[in-house]
């Protein structure tokens, strides 16, 4: 009988239960962005609780950004934007104490910059493809500003995923890009930084141009592998104290 003694049901562990089914109704969007929950006491009432278990509740979606408390207004669903995914990653590169944190954040922009660059070759229309070409033109104007360069590069990228007409690569490249903008400016220090982004970036736009996925694929997979390349050769000079650029 000790451990059944020993066993309690928490307020804790009931508004995380409340969090649970509430996070559900909002990512199935039964509860949709901008809509507005019934008040403590209705939700009190109606799942038989008291008003703190579902205040408990609600500020842990507050703080996770699902909802939205308004004094004098009520609840709302929050309305999520690709720059929310943006400050969740860079809180949690912050906050990680694993020294390989980099390296989850660059195998998952390995893995939608990949498939963004083939589906933009399947998929992209003249204008995408315009759009691509003024993109790569800014970086070559920009070759010696290092944050121009980067802010460049950033938006060939962005302008790639564009073509794929899935706008869910906009919503998942953009925040991993911004959070490893500060890596793009340091492999871009590196001497042969610029020109081989400019190269691979080339590359993919013909392979975009000529509907080819498979040489588009190829070659963002060696672009990002040569951005990996630099990076190592700019800590390495930063250890050294030496300059590359």
């Amino acid at each position: 009988m000790k451990p059944l003694q020993e066993m309690r049901v928490s307020r804790e562990r009931l508004s995380e239960q409340v969090a649970n089914q509430l996070r559900e109704l909002v990512m199935s969007r039964e509860l949709k962005p901008g809509d507005r929950l019934p008040s403590e006491r209705e939700l009190a009432e109606h799942l038989g609780i008291s008003r703190a278990i579902v205040r408990e509740a609600i500020k842990t979606l507050e703080q996770q950004g699902l909802l939205s408390v308004e004094v004098g207004r009520g609840t709302f669903v929050t309305q999520l934007e690709p720059q929310d995914l943006t400050h969740a990653l860079n809180l949690l590169m912050l906050q990680s104490a694993d020294e390989h944190a980099f390296d989850y954040v660059y195998e998952i922009r390995q893995m939608i910059e990949i498939e963004s660059a083939r589906k933009a070759a399947e998929r992209a229309t003249d204008d995408d493809i315009a759009e691509l070409e003024s993109k790569l033109q800014a970086m070559v104007a920009s070759v010696d500003d290092v944050d121009g360069f980067a802010r460049a590069d950033t938006a060939y990228h962005q302008a790639l995923a564009v073509a794929t007409h899935n706008p869910l690569f906009v919503t998942l490249l953009l925040p991993i890009t911004n959070l490893l903008r500060q890596i793009q400016r340091k492999a871009s220090r590196t001497m042969r930084g610029p020109a081989d982004a400019i190269h691979y970036h080339t590359r993919i736009l013909e392979a975009v141009r000529q509907h080819n996925p498979d040489a588009s694929g190829q070659a963002m997979r060696e672009h990002l592998i040569s951005v990996l390349q630099h990076l190592s050769s700019a800590s390495k000079a930063d250890n050294d104290g030496t300059h590359t650029s």
